[in-house]
């Protein structure tokens, strides 16, 4: 794990901490933290930086399989769910198709420890998914900026689409800026809103 993120353990019992803490050890995660209801574990999802939670039900103040799938649906970290081997395929029922790796209690460690393998893998891959768009529609943004910047010039200083290009490419070279805040200053000038900071006035 390249962020050396944190794994949340969530269980009433402390002791199930402590023997999932020592499992872990020998794991990347740079740190193991406890909580001992889902409303403390929320409360350390929104404070730090975690990788994993482990949630051991049932929980003091919910069974937990709401919230775990409720995380699910709005956070990009591994969710790993254990219940007892009675209720699994209920269980299973209801998170299915939600990302959420459900095991047994009865798990054995390295079963366990090959779950959380796999679940951190499928979310190094989806941060790595997750990065790549956010830079692809920030690149998106700037062109689709340098090209309304270019319509601007040409509508108003009256430049064919090669000068426009050109003012661009030297404007940026003789102030030092790059094509995208020579963009946006263009943008601010004519009151138009930029697609990569907000409305320019």
């Amino acid at each position: 794990m390249k962020d050396r993120q944190g794994a949340l353990i969530v269980s009433s019992s402390e002791s199930v901490f402590s023997t999932m803490r020592r499992m872990l050890r020998g794991t990347d995660f740079a740190f193991v933290r406890y909580a001992p209801t889902m409303t403390k574990a929320k409360q350390q999802l929104a404070r730090d930086s975690f990788g994993l939670v482990i949630i051991y039900t049932p929980l003091p103040d919910e069974f937990g399989l709401e919230s775990a799938a409720e995380l699910s649906e709005r956070w990009y970290g591994g969710i790993v769910l254990m219940v007892a081997q009675d209720i699994y395929e209920q269980a299973r029922r209801k998170v299915r198709g939600t990302g959420v790796c459900l095991l047994s209690k009865r798990v054995s460690g390295a079963e366990f420890l090959q779950a959380v393998d796999i679940v951190m893998a499928q979310v190094s891959r989806m941060q790595r998914i997750t990065q790549e768009y956010d830079r692809l529609k920030r690149k998106l943004a700037e062109l689709n900026d340098v090209s309304r910047a270019k319509c601007l010039l040409i509508e108003r200083e009256r430049m064919t689409e090669e000068e426009a290009h050109e003012f661009l490419v030297h404007e940026a070279m003789n102030t030092g800026k790059t094509r995208k805040a020579v963009a946006e200053h263009i943008l601010r000038k004519y009151g138009r809103p930029s697609q990569t900071g907000g409305v320019n006035k």
